[in-house]
């Protein structure tokens, strides 16, 4: 089972449709595929799309947060076995596999139990 999830903020909306999404196999796992979306995830863990988001704001202006008013959730039908995510390693080298983390892997519960988002440092661009 994958959950997608729908977002919408203060005159700002973020909405998927499940069929963005589609399915590939590599060496046994599946892996998810969406546009603007990229592959993230701690290592061992179950590899999951992420979707950036970069907001412009003014220089008179100063960003105090985030705040998600609603957020809902779909279940996208089907079973799959998610690729463990990997370690990152420089392009020049040949990338040791990092195995499924069998906690996770070997668990009824859902990953990650306790959905939200991610949210990083505020870079100021001149």
């Amino acid at each position: 089972m994958l959950i997608l999830f729908v977002s919408q903020g203060n005159g700002f909306e973020i909405q998927h449709n499940p069929s963005q999404f589609s399915f590939y196999s590599d060496r046994g796992f599946d892996r998810v595929r969406a546009p603007d979306f990229y592959p993230s995830g701690n290592p061992g863990a179950p590899e999951l799309p992420v979707k950036y988001l970069h907001y412009i704001i003014p220089p008179d202006k100063k960003a105090e947060g985030i705040r998600i008013t609603s957020r809902s959730m779909i279940q996208i039908p089907g079973s799959y076995y998610l690729f463990p995510a990997q370690r990152p390693v420089p392009l020049c080298s040949i990338p040791p596999w990092t195995p499924p983390d069998p906690i996770i892997y070997n668990s009824d519960s859902l990953y990650p139990s306790n959905p939200k988002k991610k949210s990083s440092e505020i870079t100021k661009k001149k």
